[in-house]
């Protein structure tokens, strides 16, 4: 007989499959260990306990490195010294290396590597109103073309500038 029948009186009767539950403790749930196996919340615990005290360990052999005092001591003076005489580390790096600050040109503060777009200066030459725009999307522009068209309007392009 199957696992999900009984045998009551004469008659087999069948049971409907219990629904599984997921493994979950609460509104988090259970973790994995490295084979992907769910593990118990006490596992995960063990685990999370002895990660955290290697990780205190590694702290402190670092923490006793003289490397590490010397680079926090030669950070700690060079900050004095960029507060003393109100410098950013970008005035100090340029100042070290001016290379680097022919690079950063390219670049904007956001990081966007894009360039700044010419200036265009349109004079509508039925009314003398003058336009100027760094992109198509100006509204007067916009609304020049429609009555006027495209060809004609950009052939009003007096200059552009950087």
């Amino acid at each position: 007989m199957s696992q999900h029948s009984e045998l009551v009186g004469a008659k087999v009767v069948k049971l409907a499959p219990k629904p599984v539950e997921p493994l979950s403790v609460g509104p988090r749930s259970v973790g994995y260990d490295t084979k992907g196996t769910p593990m118990s919340l006490l596992n995960e615990y063990i685990q999370k306990e002895q990660q955290l005290k290697q990780l205190q360990e590694d702290l402190q052999r670092l923490e006793g490195d003289q490397r590490l005092k010397s680079e926090l001591e030669f950070k700690a003076k060079l900050e004095a010294l960029m507060t003393e005489f109100g410098k950013r580390p970008s005035d100090v790096i340029a100042l070290l290396d001016p290379a680097s600050d022919q690079r950063g040109v390219k670049t904007t503060a956001s990081g966007n590597a894009r360039r700044k777009r010419r200036l265009k200066i349109y004079k509508n030459p039925k009314t003398g109103e003058v336009i100027e725009t760094r992109g198509g999307n100006h509204k007067g522009l916009r609304s020049w073309k429609d009555e006027y068209g495209d060809e004609a309007v950009e052939s009003w392009l007096v200059r552009m500038e950087d």
